[in-house]
């Protein structure tokens, strides 16, 4: 009898633990539905309780591109706004925010929007160009010296660069 007495409250206990940890869920929330490259992503990860109290605590977030080729894992705190930096080389498209505590996940999508942006360097005869946008730089480059103007095709991927020697 004593052995039945000792293991219905471990069997109670048990099943409470489940339900405690059933009730918990996590929000994962974006200011904005676009940022634009280099802009800082304001969030904010909530996470409650089964009787839907605020509990604080340090979660698991990654922000993952729609291609799952870019990760940036980060742990943050919970029920507070927070503003990241993913950088300026970050992909255009979707991206993800997945938080995680406890095996639950909450997520929120956003966009990060397309930047086609080169950067134009002259060091004496050499012209360098580096895409320092998100997305291939796929313009031509139109080159005049004197009256000769020359046309350069570029095709350069997120952070690539070429060189031209420039000759008149």
């Amino acid at each position: 009898m004593r052995k039945s007495i000792l293991i219905i409250p471990l069997i109670l206990i048990f099943s409470l633990g489940l339900v405690i940890a059933e009730g918990e869920k996590i929000e994962v929330s974006t200011l904005k539905e676009q940022y634009s490259p280099g802009e800082d992503i304001t969030l904010k990860v909530s996470l409650f309780d089964a009787s839907n109290n605020p509990i604080d605590a340090e979660v698991s977030l990654l922000f993952e591109n729609a291609a799952k080729t870019k990760e940036i894992p980060l742990q943050v705190a919970t029920n507070k706004i927070l503003n990241l930096a993913l950088g300026d080389q970050v992909t255009a498209g979707y991206w993800s925010a997945t938080a995680t505590y406890n095996n639950i996940e909450g997520k929120a999508l956003f966009i990060i929007e397309s930047s086609e942006i080169a950067k134009f360097e002259l060091n004496g005869d050499t012209l360098t160009i580096t895409n320092t946008g998100n997305i291939p730089y796929t313009r031509d480059v139109q080159v005049l010296i004197g009256d000769t103007l020359s046309t350069k095709k570029t095709g350069l991927d997120v952070g690539q660069k070429i060189s031209f020697r420039l000759i008149a």
